[in-house]
């Protein structure tokens, strides 16, 4: 906020946040807040913490992050929380169920049935990301839905 030039501040015994305060703006005066000064400069409005959100810091770096579950496995489709302004740069997901990636038994030679994640159209939309399930079982891969996994993206 370089170009705005704050001409009239009251002084620091009588700021309750609700004074208007004149403004100038390339040449234009204009009254506000300095409580609107505040607020529409807040962190919060620039991350949702949750186990799905964002945060988006000042250089305009955008990292969001959630949980979903596949469909059929194969190219689902998921929605960012908040859009990328230019581009996502990478998305990888991994598996929500540790078991997947465990034997099903006591014995050591019990069989591994992990879930291998693939993420397809990261570039090429700035609001949705497509994700592939394979779970690997015996051996043997196919797509499958009913797959939970936790997700990570960056992007600008």
């Amino acid at each position: 906020m370089s170009d705005i030039k704050i001409s009239a501040l009251p002084t620091a015994t009588n700021i309750t946040g609700n004074e208007l305060t004149p403004l100038v703006h390339n040449g234009v005066t204009s009254q506000a807040t300095i409580a609107s000064i505040f607020a529409s400069q807040s962190p919060s409005n620039l991350s949702a913490l949750g186990s799905s959100g964002y945060q988006q810091l000042p250089s305009g770096l955008i990292m969001q992050w959630g949980i979903n579950t596949s469909v059929t496995g194969y190219l689902d489709t998921f929605t960012f929380p908040i859009a990328f302004k230019q581009q996502c740069f990478f998305v990888i997901a991994d598996e929500r169920n540790s078991g997947g990636w465990s034997g099903t038994g006591a014995s050591a030679s019990s069989v591994a049935n992990p879930t291998i994640y693939g993420a397809s159209g990261v570039g090429s939309s700035l609001t949705q990301f497509q994700i592939s399930a394979v779970r690997i079982t015996n051996g043997v891969g196919a797509y499958q839905g009913g797959l939970a996994f936790s997700w990570f993206s960056i992007g600008v």
